[in-house]
């Protein structure tokens, strides 16, 4: 797995582990990383690179879950949506 997720996914299970005002601070954190990493990386998902947008989308949802406080369906929703956007862009 890429070094940067790594480093987010190990954040959002120290943020489970900890009290709240500890989780809020880690939460912030975890929200300034992973939205520079969005902005840098989405070339790579862009380019297709397939590896990494699995491992994108593996730590992107441990953040809706863990952080955000999503429920598993919810999330399979999100991601059933985006699966059926390529499909809606060939159709048009």
């Amino acid at each position: 797995m890429d070094e940067k997720l790594k480093e987010i996914k190990n954040l959002i299970e120290r943020a489970e582990r900890e009290n709240k005002k500890k989780r809020n601070e880690i939460i912030k954190s975890i929200n300034e990383k992973f939205m520079k990493e969005m902005e840098k990386d989405i070339e790579k998902v862009i380019e297709g690179d397939g590896k990494y947008m699995v491992e994108y989308a593996d730590v992107f949802a441990m953040y809706l879950g863990k952080i955000e406080n999503m429920t598993t369906s919810q999330i399979r929703n999100i991601f059933g949506e985006i699966k059926r956007m390529p499909s809606s862009f060939e159709d048009a």
